[in-house]
């Protein structure tokens, strides 16, 4: 059973991925409604994941990565979006980000992206990175 932090400021999506990683057999530990709850949650729960959304009232999931990551370089933090842009990909992978999983993905790949996450692999998918050189 993977323990997972929760913080996305839409509570019926927030409600949604809970449903999700429960239904896996993860077990969610703490839920945040913005990013400035998300350092005192993970100290007070030391989950195994942050699920992050990238935009956040407060602060945004890469400032509450980046302050996570700072007390606590190993932790295992994947990021959801509904946008992907590629500079906040690449800032996500330079702060220690593991992956990120596009809300419009299908459900069904999150408990998966969590459990790999949790191992110590990564969620890169599609691959970001610079375009290939013809």
């Amino acid at each position: 059973m993977v323990e997972v932090l929760v913080a996305d400021d839409h509570a019926w999506l927030r409600s949604s991925v809970v449903e999700l990683l429960t239904a896996a057999g993860h077990r969610v530990v703490a839920e945040c409604e913005d990013g400035t709850s998300v350092l005192a949650a993970f100290l007070r729960t030391r989950p195994d994941v942050l699920l992050l959304d990238l935009v956040m009232p407060g602060c945004t999931g890469l400032e509450a990565a980046r302050a996570v990551l700072a007390v606590a370089p190993g932790a295992r933090v994947l990021m959801l979006t509904s946008s992907v842009s590629g500079a906040a990909m690449e800032e996500a992978r330079a702060l220690g980000v593991a992956g990120w999983l596009r809300k419009d993905d299908p459900p069904s790949l999150l408990p998966a992206r969590v459990r790999t996450v949790a191992e110590g692999g990564t969620a890169w998918e599609p691959p970001v990175g610079p375009p290939a050189v013809r």
